[in-house]
């Protein structure tokens, strides 16, 4: 790349360039979460606030220098070779508005930064099953986790965003202004601009009731057949995280409330009573923000193949025999099985027609994630992964934007009437296919 062109940024903009083979600049490429992608842009951009992203947007327009964003670094399409990269590690700021119970957050922000923050107040925000997650690529996509059936998605809450659009403006997008970008963004969030703020909706919680149990791998049919069964019998407040690893079977039981009920007392203690679980972790009431750090400590990065799709249906027994087969024939010791459940306010009517979030009516999202410790292991790893969700192919509703590789966006977004609508946004906010160039409209 022309040295003068790079120079020529920096000038318009208050935040920080890293210069290819700068210290800065190879500590940035080590810091994502996946490792495991071609990431070698010409310089890093750091934005201090959204006039730098809206001016480096225009530069790129000028110079025609593609780009991507980056916040957490769990997406591979956040890394890029040559082009350039925001990265938003300088705008982690979260507002709380307590009267209001509103917060504002920046891109930079990972879901961790959120919920230390709104915890202070006593309120929460829904995100996802971990802390390190970058928040922003978490929402753009949908945001499935912990609080989905009592709470909705991550998207389903934020009521404005501010997006620097394609020509470098800087447009507000709420339920009067840009309104059909509105329904858009909330569920298909990475193909129309970038965020550079989110007003989210608060609600009250400190503390949820969880209790985990575990099941050794050979005795996990039954308690995964039961959960299944009762997916369409309890209430919104109840859920269950589902993980499966070499090691066997992990739930956390998990009921929203700020107290001990006796309904979450039932729902937590049901699972005594099927197969012979290990008591991992009695009943407590545990801090929201504390919880959510749960599995941070064996999460860490590196190189990670991770794919997964919404499901048709509940738990069954052929999806219950090849989840144990993938399991047992893994390549590696890495791989790590999690099914979310869906539901409850995700199937909210005000919710499905305000956003384009294409899996309201899925029971579970099926979730794949391999760590690759050998690079010799990556092409087995890809192949078991590929080998056990295509015999799941009849079983799955769609992709979703923020665990798939998929480039068609009627593959993520399966129904075509929803397609053509976001081809026509796309049209619309971004003729020149500036935003995620690689996803085909």
């Amino acid at each position: 790349m022309d040295k003068d062109l790079e120079l020529s940024l920096k000038p318009l903009i208050n935040g920080e360039i890293f210069k290819k083979g700068s210290e800065e600049y190879n500590l940035f490429l080590t810091k994502r979460f996946d490792l495991d992608t071609p990431n070698q842009p010409w310089f890093v951009v750091q934005p201090t606030n959204e006039h730098d992203i809206a001016e480096t947007v225009k530069w790129c327009n000028l110079n025609k220098i593609t780009f991507t964003a980056v916040c957490g670094g769990h997406d591979p399409k956040s890394a890029i070779e040559n082009g350039i990269v925001f990265d938003f590690s300088l705008m982690k700021k979260v507002v709380v508005d307590e009267v209001n119970k509103t917060a504002i957050i920046e891109p930079g922000c990972l879901a961790g930064d959120v919920e230390n923050e709104t915890s202070k107040y006593g309120l929460v925000f829904p995100l996802g099953h971990i802390s390190c997650v970058g928040a922003t690529g978490l929402i753009l996509g949908g945001g499935l986790g912990h609080l989905s059936r009592s709470l909705g998605l991550s998207c389903d809450r934020v009521i404005e965003y501010r997006v620097i659009a394609s020509d470098g403006s800087i447009i507000v997008v709420n339920s009067k202004e840009n309104t059909d970008l509105l329904w858009g963004l909330r569920g298909a969030g990475f193909y129309f601009g970038i965020v550079s703020s989110f007003k989210v909706e608060l609600q009250p919680l400190k503390n949820i009731v969880v209790a985990t149990y575990a099941y050794p791998i050979d005795k996990i049919a039954e308690p995964l057949l039961e959960l299944g069964r009762l997916h369409n019998v309890y209430s919104d407040l109840q859920s269950y995280s589902i993980n499966l690893s070499m090691t066997g079977l992990t739930v956390f039981a998990i009921y929203h409330s700020e107290t001990i009920t006796e309904e979450a007392k039932q729902h937590c203690e049901h699972l005594l009573s099927i197969g012979s679980p290990i008591p991992f972790q009695p009943m407590a009431l545990v801090p929201y923000a504390t919880f959510q750090k749960t599995f941070d400590s064996f999460i860490t990065n590196g190189k990670y193949y991770e794919v997964g799709p919404f499901l048709k249906s509940t738990i069954n027994q052929e999806l219950v025999d090849v989840l144990v087969s993938a399991i047992k024939t893994h390549p590696t010791q890495s791989p790590v099985i999690i099914l979310t459940e869906m539901g409850g306010q995700v199937q909210n009517d005000s919710y499905r027609t305000s956003s384009c979030f294409p899996a309201r009516d899925s029971p579970y999202h099926l979730f794949f994630s391999s760590k690759i410790l050998d690079d010799s292991k990556r092409d087995e790893i890809i192949k078991w992964t590929d080998k056990y969700l295509n015999s799941l192919k009849h079983q799955a509703l769609c992709e979703y934007a923020n665990t798939s590789y998929e480039t068609h966006i009627h593959k993520i977004f399966n129904e075509k009437q929803s397609s053509d609508k976001l081809k026509q946004l796309k049209n619309k906010y971004d003729p020149n296919h500036l935003f995620n160039p690689s996803i085909k409209f």
